[in-house]
């Protein structure tokens, strides 16, 4: 892959496989795909000789500056009002498109897909949804987070955006912000068995063994999938659990306990995937 900078900013990357050689042209702010997935690099800046070579770290500083004033520019745009979907945007096979390439981990392209349906239509909270999984994976936490807040504007009681911007907040290393919405997701989804041992796993690395506790024992019984889940739980949470089972004093065991070098940090904890909303 070679990288080309473009004296204006614009980015161009170059990957050669034998004979073929793709090229993705990033300018005035977004990647421009064409039909076969790949990018096109046409127009003005036809000549390669206007671009210089540069690293990848430059590329990627460039790309996200150019991101930064596209974001900009968007949003002072006028609104679109959602009634109708923009321009005639058929914006149910351009969401399936831009999950199929979610699905494929092809996240820059999911989101340059799954953008432009929301601004066709803003009320499309799937959209939404899957442009916050896409943005997540690209690292983009903050706008994840955007998306997953107008969801939530839309659907309140939404789970499944509810566990994604808890999950996104973790990634963030905010784990106290994140409490209450992994909290919410279960109480509106409680046999989610997988997300709530990750959740008895964070409680316990924050030292919040009585909730940790507690959202065990609120673990409905799923026969022997039950079992097999709790062998996830942690050392720490083992420990501590056993030793308040017994008696012992809350926080003297964990004067005991947190904060021991043998256990998992809150940033250690294993998390579920970000879910992803299926097609329409």
């Amino acid at each position: 892959m070679r990288y080309m900078a473009h004296q204006h900013g614009d980015v161009l990357l170059r990957h050669e496989e034998g004979t073929m050689t793709y090229e993705v042209y990033h300018g005035y702010g977004r990647w421009v795909p064409d039909p076969g997935g790949f990018g096109t690099w046409s127009g003005m800046a036809s000549n390669a000789d206007w671009y210089d070579e540069v690293s990848e770290e430059k590329a990627q500083v460039l790309m996200r500056e150019i991101d930064r004033i596209w974001d900009a520019m968007r949003a002072r745009a006028p609104a679109h009002d959602g009634s109708t979907p923009a321009h005639g945007v058929d914006t149910t096979s351009m969401y399936n498109q831009g999950s199929s390439r979610l699905r494929d981990r092809n996240y820059r392209g999911a989101v340059e897909i799954l953008q432009q349906v929301v601004e066709a239509d803003p009320s499309f909270a799937d959209a939404w949804h899957n442009l916050g999984v896409g943005y997540a994976y690209l690292g983009r936490y903050d706008d994840a987070i955007a998306c997953y807040d107008r969801v939530l504007k839309l659907l309140p009681d939404d789970a499944l955006a509810l566990t994604n911007r808890g999950i996104i907040l973790i990634r963030k290393n905010e784990f106290e912000t994140a409490v209450p919405f992994i909290r919410d997701a279960l109480k509106k989804n409680p046999r989610e068995l997988p997300l709530r041992v990750s959740f008895i796993n964070l409680l316990t690395a924050l030292g919040r063994y009585e909730e940790a506790i507690q959202c065990r024992d609120e673990m409905p019984p799923v026969g022997g999938m039950t079992y097999m889940l709790l062998s996830s739980l942690s050392s720490e949470y083992r420990d501590m659990s056993g030793r308040i089972h017994r008696g012992e004093p809350v926080e003297k065991v964990k004067a005991a306990l947190h904060g021991n070098a043998r256990y998992e940090k809150p940033e250690d904890v294993k998390l579920i995937s970000l879910s992803i909303k299926g097609p329409h």
